[in-house]
């Protein structure tokens, strides 16, 4: 343990080269991360005369003096919720608590607040609910150190979808319909088995003949709505379009919108999107496209400043934030 090598380190200052080959990290922002802490925890400090390393993001001074103060563990599991800790593996493995331990703190929070099961949600939407990222137990490294400590499916209480493909589900065919496209699956999945098991289509206010996974950028392909809807083959169809709040996914709405008339936003849901972000902690997208979205200006969203932040920002908003039991809640 990096604490206990400096204990036992004879003199009183410490090159960066050698705290490097003490803490023998993965990575450059691992090791900065643990000198941060080791600082933070007044177990060394910098030197300001030795310099720094040149790395204008992670600065690290090239000399260290360690104290002499005597100090509790910086990298105690003990607080972390016991089922995190039951197997032991994070405390034989601490550099793998110091890396992951933000996502583990949060982890341990979503225990701690839920001791009682919750409703079973899609995998993405247990992501994001934890650790504001939808992604996350796609991080393979991340889901191998979940599954060495023993947190399972079961235990965070999730399931996965099934791949669908451009698929569509309406209970009932009719001469008119009207149908909300979805862009990812989860969301799909979810008003399909409530509009299944209890028989209810109306959502956030909006009766709806059926629904469509758009399967992203998939929907927005040339003519691609306009043949869907000639194999329907009915009188009349209105769409309506869910998806993300983020570049992408107004790129989407932009491009299906310009290119279908009888496409328009479900503003409703989008509403509830941004009420639910708010003061939550967003990931960054990955877009860096610079993107003018003329045909959603006369969009006027009830938390019109939210939009306009996340989109300014480069935020990315899933539609996962809206999980299975808010959809059950919401549809009537």
């Amino acid at each position: 343990m990096i604490e206990e090598k400096l204990k036992q380190f004879k003199k009183k200052t410490i090159l960066r080269e050698k705290l490097h080959e003490l803490v023998e990290p993965e990575d450059y922002y691992h090791f900065y991360k643990i000198i941060m802490q080791l600082v933070e925890n007044d177990v060394i400090s910098g030197i300001e005369s030795s310099g720094k390393n040149g790395n204008i993001k992670y600065p690290i001074y090239n000399k260290y003096r360690i104290s002499n103060k005597e100090k509790s563990s910086m990298f105690d599991t003990a607080s972390l919720h016991p089922i995190l800790i039951a197997n032991g593996y994070l405390k034989n493995n601490l550099d793998k608590f110091v890396k992951y331990q933000d996502e583990l703190y949060s982890l341990s929070n979503y225990y701690y607040k839920n001791i009682i099961d919750r409703l079973k949600i899609s995998r993405k939407e247990r992501s994001f609910e934890i650790f504001s990222d939808e992604k996350k137990f796609e991080d393979n490294v991340f889901s191998g150190l979940l599954k060495r400590i023993g947190i399972t499916k079961e235990s965070l209480n999730y399931f996965d979808t099934f791949d669908q493909g451009y698929l569509d589900f309406i209970p009932i065919k009719k001469e008119r319909l009207d149908l909300l496209i979805l862009e990812n699956k989860d969301v799909w999945y979810d008003i399909r088995k409530v509009m299944i098991e209890d028989k209810k289509q109306i959502i956030f206010g909006k009766k709806i003949d059926g629904i469509v996974y758009g399967q992203g950028n998939a929907i927005t392909q040339e003519k691609g709505l306009t043949a869907y809807t000639e194999v329907l083959n009915v009188s009349e169809v209105n769409f309506f379009y869910w998806g993300d709040i983020d570049k992408a996914g107004i790129d989407i709405v932009a491009r299906l919108i310009s290119k279908n008339m009888n496409v328009s936003l479900f503003v409703e849901a989008y509403n509830k999107m941004l009420q639910l972000s708010i003061g939550k902690p967003l990931p960054i997208s990955e877009d860096a496209r610079n993107i003018i979205y003329k045909e959603l200006r006369d969009i006027d969203f009830n938390y019109q400043s939210r939009y306009e932040e996340i989109i300014q920002n480069n935020y990315r908003l899933p539609q996962e934030i809206i999980t299975y039991k808010i959809i059950k809640e919401e549809m009537e």
